[in-house]
């Protein structure tokens, strides 16, 4: 049983591909090299996310467990000297807004005067971490320059369909050396960390005044605990961090979101029937079965008839950034997005957390925990969810991506529209295997690669990783799916 597995001589059959690809990760050769160590891996990769379910510090955990997957052993603190002051003045948070850039603190204080002293004093640890993770990741981008930024913001246009205008030869892939990952992951833990260790679920349903204060790191906002809108204009579109304390709320805006000009973005609401969604323009081509478009509409021309040109992400998404949500209640919630959403991370982080519900999760694509150089994940504790897409999603890792899709029980269903007709499918991200009656899902469990036979720019693909750990559960996809592997990916 030792030798049951690919040597590296059989290997070898791929060379220059498999023995110069630098994107394999840590657990490629060995697992190949002795299939039987699977069981065992998956099993260790159970406990993780079982502990991490189990645990009070569950995003970060499940980063945590998403890095060593990575090859990363995260080992460090985030710096916050300087701001015991913040802590101990009469208005905190006040203190912290001005730290950060925000103004006179004259006036922070009277704005802030509304706000639970417990409260602000809370927030201060998380806004402290905040502009220390910022500052990492900017760092961990390795450039400055706008042509490198351009290609780096938009590695997802490898996978997303139709690809955006993007040049991939030798010259702009090596941008892709100069980030440190570990770095940004690093980053995302620590503020996930110092998140769960404020214990703001205690504050759901409190009394607080309205806030909204635009910051250099990107404008903080808290809501009370009646019901609110966020629609787009509003300073909640860019901020680096959301509180909501209640009711049931409507979210037009992307909210923990990090991008390139917001480098860490942050939400949590505490309780409500909330809806996160976006500003809804409908295109000629949306069908019933396509999330309805937002203004970047729909894909006109050729194989790609119909696809969304949306690259807006919501709801837990890192493009180039680290983007963290969380969603404490336990109400029904409805989360809508179009791609790069709802847990994705490229070449950044992206989780979305919600406690509890039967909750409605809906994307077209590179969503529900989904990455691409870097870090994806969609964790659900409880309920009776629906989770419906199309492509690159329920767990879905590209080069030197883990995306994970948590479920921690209840009886859920897995949907990715399998685009056969006869069964009411729709063959919009259709399949060269299965011509005109199947999608290519690269969904529920699915490790995708780059094989690039003209360029020679051969890149080992990810982890993609589905676990639903309890209930009666129904899944649905079509080609590369369930557990699926293409180019050196592992699903």
């Amino acid at each position: 049983r030792c030798g049951y597995g690919f040597s590296d001589a059989t290997m070898a059959i791929w060379k220059p591909i498999f023995a110069d690809d630098a994107y394999q990760l840590p657990s490629f050769r060995p697992l190949h090299q002795g299939l039987l160590r699977i069981p065992a891996f998956a099993l260790e990769t159970e406990g993780y996310l079982d502990a991490a379910l189990d645990g009070k510090q569950t995003v970060s955990s499940v980063l945590l467990a998403a890095s060593v997957r990575k090859g990363h052993t995260i080992d460090a603190c985030a710096e916050l000297g300087g701001w015991e002051a913040a802590l101990a003045a009469a208005s905190p948070l006040a203190a912290a807004l001005s730290k950060l850039g925000a103004g006179d603190a004259a006036a922070l204080a009277a704005a802030t005067q509304g706000v639970p002293l417990d409260l602000q004093q809370a927030l201060v640890p998380v806004l402290a971490t905040l502009a220390w993770a910022a500052g990492e990741v900017r760092a961990a981008v390795g450039t400055e320059v706008s042509d490198e930024l351009d290609f780096l913001s938009r590695v997802y246009s490898f996978v997303i369909i139709p690809t955006d205008p993007f040049t991939v030869d030798k010259t702009s892939v090596g941008y892709l050396k100069k980030v440190d990952e570990k770095r940004i992951a690093t980053a995302a833990a620590l503020v996930a960390r110092a998140v769960e260790a404020a214990d703001l679920g205690k504050f759901a349903g409190k009394a607080s005044s309205s806030l909204a204060v635009d910051t250099p790191l990107g404008a903080v906002v808290i809501g009370g605990p009646s019901a609110d809108s966020y629609a787009a204009g509003h300073l909640a579109e860019k901020s680096a961090l959301l509180l909501e304390l209640g009711g049931d709320d409507t979210y037009e805006v992307p909210v923990g979101s990090g991008r390139r000009e917001l480098p860490v973005g942050v939400a949590i609401d505490l309780a409500g029937k909330d809806h996160y969604g976006y500003a809804i323009v409908p295109d000629s081509l949306d069908t019933p079965t396509r999330p309805p478009s937002d203004s970047a509409g729909r894909y006109g021309f050729g194989g790609a008839m119909g696809q969304t040109l949306s690259r807006v992400g919501r709801q837990g998404s890192g493009i180039l950034g680290v983007g963290l949500a969380w969603d404490l209640g336990v109400a029904d919630d409805v989360y809508a997005s179009l791609a790069l959403s709802q847990g994705a991370g490229a070449l950044g982080v992206g989780a979305l957390f919600d406690q509890g519900g039967s909750d409605e999760y809906v994307a077209e694509n590179t969503s529900q925990g989904s990455a691409m150089w870097g870090i994806g994940a969609l964790i659900d504790a409880a309920g009776n969810d629906e989770y419906r897409t199309f492509y690159a999603s329920q767990g879905f890792g590209y080069v030197q991506g883990v995306g994970v899709a948590v479920d921690g029980g209840g009886d859920d269903t897995w949907f990715a529209d399998p685009g056969d007709p006869k069964v009411g499918g729709d063959s919009l991200y259709p399949s060269a295997q299965l011509p005109k009656e199947g999608n290519t899902s690269m969904c529920q469990g699915a490790g995708f690669g780059r094989r690039d036979d003209t360029k020679g720019l051969y890149m080992a693909g990810g982890h993609g990783l589905l676990y639903d750990r309890a209930g009666k559960d129904s899944y649905t996809a079509s080609v590369f799916a369930q557990g699926s592997g293409y180019w050196l990916g592992f699903g």
